[in-house]
């Protein structure tokens, strides 16, 4: 995504809550990056940052030179027109400037797997999924669920302590309280990392290898040319066996993926019992949304 790069295991279209992971970076972060060298090359345009119309052209001109292909990668130059308009002299002028890059278009994209790379943006971090709060007007919330699901068996004996406390200090995906890996205070990884990490969470050796041959890059970030096999790449050193990273694009664009699963469920028979109505909402609710949603809501 733009701001964000979400790492998730999906089996039977149901998310692995245990494999969520967030990395604070995304496309914007790698356009900033490729300014930023370009910068150091003498970019010759100093854009203004609250003008939409700059905001555009940086975005269209990263996207246009960003790349993770590097054999076809070489030095390039490209010309692109700044359009201002005068209020005092109602007049508008029109600006064309040269721009030459050589290793900035690939050195950009990579921050992706060497996030050092970003740090002159500020900290960033790797999030999981956090553990729920419960909420106040749904007394058979998750945490309910949880602690009944601990202190009895299925045959209504109370078991052992040790079983009724065994994960009760788990407050986060990824460790314990005092884990150096708790999301929220760990430090962005790579992401051919993270993707390690989020397969890694699932317990069954069954569905772990099924994940590492069907991994599917979609959002707009995914077009960066060459990721796909960069990525690939990146894993099969790490994974015995080897991996397959995929980019479905024969019905739409990578980066519309998203609205077309929403149009197709939306589209369902069975999505119409999904639909909370006023008098519904009023009378029963958020424990509408644990009984109505198709996934973890908080």
């Amino acid at each position: 995504g733009h701001e964000k790069t979400t790492v998730s295991c999906v089996e039977d279209a149901i998310s692995h809550p245990s494999s969520r992971f967030t990395l604070q970076i995304g496309g914007s972060l790698i356009r900033d990056v490729f300014i930023q060298l370009s910068r150091f090359q003498g970019f010759p345009y100093n854009p203004d940052p609250s003008s939409l119309q700059d905001f555009v052209l940086l975005n269209q001109i990263a996207e246009k030179t960003c790349t993770l292909d590097i054999e076809s990668s070489k030095i390039s130059e490209q010309e692109f027109s700044v359009s201002k308009y005068d209020n005092t002299t109602s007049t508008k002028s029109v600006r064309t400037f040269s721009l030459a890059t050589a290793f900035e278009g690939i050195v950009a994209p990579m921050s992706l797997f060497q996030p050092e790379l970003m740090e002159f943006q500020g900290p960033r971090y790797l999030r999981g999924m956090s553990r729920t709060q419960g909420e106040p007007e749904d007394p058979h919330d998750d945490n309910y669920l949880s602690d009944t699901s601990r202190k009895y068996n299925k045959t209504g004996d109370i078991q052992g302590e040790e079983q009724e406390f065994e994960d009760l200090d788990q407050v986060d995906q990824g460790g314990t309280e005092n884990s150096e890996h708790k999301p929220g205070c760990e430090l962005v990884i790579p992401l051919d990392q993270a993707i390690l990490r989020s397969i890694g969470s699932i317990q069954s050796e069954d569905i772990r290898r099924r994940m590492l041959v069907n991994i599917l890059l979609v959002g707009g970030g995914s077009n960066t040319p060459g990721l796909q096999m960069y990525l690939q790449n990146k894993l099969n050193v790490q994974v015995v066996g080897g991996v397959e990273v995929l980019k479905d694009t024969r019905e739409c664009g990578v980066d519309a993926i998203c609205w077309r699963g929403g149009a197709i469920l939306s589209g369902m028979e069975t999505a119409q019992e999904l639909w909370i109505r006023q008098g519904e909402w009023c009378k029963s609710g958020v424990r509408l949304l644990r009984e109505r949603s198709l996934f973890s809501w908080m």
